[in-house]
């Protein structure tokens, strides 16, 4: 028998209540022990598979933000060179990946822990309908 099916139950689990119908207590403690470090394990690796997330993210942020300097130094030598239509296309493009910024600091940040298996679409408002009705073909 499993004493516990989630990490809270471990952090919540009151031990009298649980060996109170227990025949042989002992064991049950036994039990109770290993059960307890598979779950701490499984919290630990859990904890550096996020680790190495988050950094991986704040990597790939800092390349990001290379880009939109990048972007934004563009503009300006078109703009110098009195090309107004390349300068504007130049901002587009890092308006394109502040947006992807955004959404990974988000995802990095504390704020979106509770968030799992979810698709998180950054397309201009493409999906949310700023194109439709999208015409079908009879």
């Amino acid at each position: 028998m499993s004493y516990f099916t989630r990490l809270t139950d471990i952090v919540t689990c009151n031990l009298s209540d649980l060996l109170d119908g227990e025949s042989d207590p002992q064991v049950a403690i036994t039990q109770i022990i290993v059960e307890i470090e598979r779950g701490v394990a499984s919290a630990e690796r859990s904890m550096t598979t996020a680790s190495s997330t988050r950094e991986r993210l704040r990597r790939e942020l800092d390349e990001h933000r290379e880009r939109i300097d990048h972007w934004n130094d563009q503009a300006r030598n078109w703009l110098k060179t009195g090309d107004e239509r390349q300068a504007r296309l130049s901002l587009i493009c890092k308006s394109e990946v502040e947006d992807l910024v955004g959404a990974a600091v988000f995802l990095a940040a504390d704020a979106s822990a509770f968030m799992t298996g979810q698709v998180v679409r950054v397309d201009g408002g493409f999906t949310s309908g700023l194109l439709w009705p999208i015409p079908l073909d009879d």
